[in-house]
């Protein structure tokens, strides 16, 4: 048996890996440390962009093995 894994970026619909057989790897977006993006945590995009035009500097986070 195998299952396919994609990542939370690849903007699907957060219910598409509950209703198939394809696996969803959580990817973190943090701004000055707190998290704006991630598991249970999302931002629209555009208030997101907005946040970068207004001087943001958003990072991303490797997955912790734990969840992988």
């Amino acid at each position: 048996m195998w299952k396919l894994l994609t990542y939370s970026s690849a903007d699907l619909p957060r219910e598409f890996g509950g209703n198939t057989n394809i696996g969803v790897i959580n990817l973190s977006c943090y701004n000055e440390g707190e998290l704006i993006w991630g598991k249970n945590k999302d931002i629209e995009p555009s208030k997101f962009y907005q946040m970068m035009r207004d001087g943001a500097k958003p990072t991303t986070s490797q997955i912790n093995p734990q969840e992988a």
